[in-house]
């Protein structure tokens, strides 16, 4: 990480940077990017998602990259070609022709509750323990 200039602890944004670089993490197998913040109380997933296309699409491809219909109908189903555009959303996982693209979306964690002071409910933990151990150990004296 120092080497790509990553000397500084990542933040969750950094970390799906990292993510995205490496193309043994994020590939045609790859279902989702998770990274969680833990200074910020940040969760982010990019995940992999599938989105319909039409015969119009299909053609307009096939003329701009001069693939065969056959490669390009073996292209379309392994969801090898990406899209940065919001469409519809397929929701089956059936094998199908698709475009993909990643979708991002970010989660505010709550922080953790403060810990309690003295005088609170840790002090009476501690007050109905400590009679209860005694008493235990006076019983196993006696």
């Amino acid at each position: 990480l120092e080497k790509r200039g990553y000397g500084t602890p990542l933040d969750a944004v950094g970390a799906i940077k990292v993510l995205k670089a490496s193309k043994k993490v994020r590939n045609l197998s790859t279902l989702a990017c998770v990274a969680l913040d833990l200074r910020k109380f940040e969760l982010r997933i990019e995940f992999r998602e599938r989105q319909e296309l039409n015969k119009e699409e299909v053609a307009r491809i096939a003329v701009e990259t001069g693939l065969s219909p056959s490669i390009l109908s073996k292209l379309l189903e392994q969801g090898a070609v990406h899209r940065d555009k919001e469409g519809a959303r397929m929701s089956t996982g059936m094998p199908a022709e698709h475009f993909h693209r990643w979708a991002h979306h970010a989660f505010s964690l709550s922080p953790p509750p403060p810990p309690l002071v003295a005088g609170g409910s840790e002090t009476l933990v501690a007050s109905v323990k400590g009679p209860t151990l005694a008493a235990a150990s006076l019983g196993a004296v006696g």
